[in-house]
């Protein structure tokens, strides 16, 4: 069976007549993947913010719009997730390895 997830992006889009409508962008996470809060990517279980947690990274969604010169994480927000993410090590941690599953290694990068 594959278990596939679906997630959505919302955006309130603003028209020049001063009218606004919410336009919503749907994906699916493949087989073995779930979507990840911190990255807004479909990751392996490993290398993902763990559903709990997720909330605890709502804001990074208005830095989607905050414009081409504004960085999209900071070494703040690096930290929060390492710190929750199964496959991830804390700073100054080794970091996490784990036999490969399916013959295939976990994404690192």
């Amino acid at each position: 069976m594959n278990y596939q997830l679906i997630f959505h992006v919302c955006h309130t889009a603003v028209h020049a007549d001063g009218t606004s409508e919410m336009q919503q962008w749907s994906f699916m996470c493949g087989n073995q993947t779930v979507f990840n809060q911190f990255s807004f990517t479909c990751s392996s279980y490993e290398d993902a913010v763990p559903c709990g947690s997720s909330g605890d990274f709502f804001y990074l969604n208005s830095n989607l719009y905050a414009g081409p010169n504004v960085f999209f994480h900071n070494d703040q927000d690096v930290a929060r997730a390492a710190a929750v993410t199964p496959g991830r090590p804390a700073q100054g941690q080794p970091p996490v390895v784990r036999p490969p599953v399916g013959g295939r290694p976990p994404f690192r990068g």
